[in-house]
């Protein structure tokens, strides 16, 4: 639980009173991952990972006048790694839904379903 108030202020604000809730503030957030990696025999190295992001309501500016919904984003990858290098794809947003990721005047939509791939080479 996240309770992110104006406590004080030096000089008192209209736009932003004591007491108001932060805009971009989720009052409610959870992330988890679980990881899996094979760590031994002739199939050593591949890992998985799953993971999900949760934020409920949250006001989308100084003024409270309107509220971005919550939302759950699920994300996941897959990595192979032998010595020094490594080769894996990211999905970000696996399930594709449309949330806002911030907002103040405008709003932002996230990205949709995202899929990123890496090579690496450790010196």
């Amino acid at each position: 639980m996240t309770d992110a108030r104006l406590t004080r202020d030096r000089e008192p604000s209209p736009t932003l009173p004591v007491g108001r809730r932060l805009p971009n503030v989720a009052e409610q957030q959870f992330q988890g991952w679980v990881k899996y990696g094979i760590q031994d025999g002739p199939l050593r190295g591949p890992s998985f990972s799953l993971g999900a992001i949760y934020l409920s309501e949250r006001y989308g500016n100084l003024n409270t006048t309107f509220a971005m919904p919550g939302y759950t984003r699920v994300d996941a990858s897959i990595r192979y790694a032998k010595g020094r290098y490594s080769l894996g794809a990211n999905a970000t947003n696996l399930l594709d839904r449309e949330y806002f990721s911030s907002g103040s005047t405008v709003l932002r939509p996230a990205a949709p379903l995202t899929l990123r791939t890496f090579v690496r080479y450790k010196f």
